[in-house]
This record gives C-alpha cells, structure tokens and sequence, in this order.
C-alpha cells in the first residue's frame, strides 16, 4: 500500500454542471486528459451537409463550454430560414 492519494477517475474530471446543460452529449476523457463530447444521436446526410458535427473536443471544461457553445449557434443559423 502506498501512501500516495487516490488519482482522479476520468469521470471526476467532467463537470456536473456540462453533464446537466448537455444531456444530448456523452462527454469522456482520453488518456492525454483532453474532453470528449459526441452527440447521442446519428445526425442526418443533410445535417452532415449542413456542417453539424458529431464529436468535439477541448483541452478542458471552459474550451467544451466554447466548443459546443459554437456548435449550438452553427446549427441554429443552419436551421433558421435565410
């Protein structure tokens, strides 16, 4: 037994508060500790058309917040009549 603490899992590295704003994402964590976020749902040949992405990621919490973030306001201007 050492006496060294317990390292974080993964999950611990994901705020909650991510987890509640997004549930149409599952977010993770590679082994380089960069977030993960992929959206739930397959999206459509036109949404692929349209620019939407499935997967994004950021070196930490406040670049997903910014990632998808952008990705909202992509497909809202891309779904909004011209």
């Amino acid at each position: 037994m050492t006496d060294r603490p317990a390292a974080d899992s993964p999950a611990d590295l994901i705020p909650k508060d991510l987890l509640r704003s997004h549930p149409e994402w599952t977010f993770w964590v590679s082994d380089a500790k960069r977030l993960w976020a992929t959206w739930k749902h397959q999206p459509t040949p036109e949404q692929v058309k349209n620019g939407w992405h499935r997967t994004l990621d950021a070196d930490d919490a406040e670049g997903m917040r910014t990632e998808l973030a952008a990705e909202i306001e992509r497909r809202r201007r891309r779904e909004s009549p011209p």
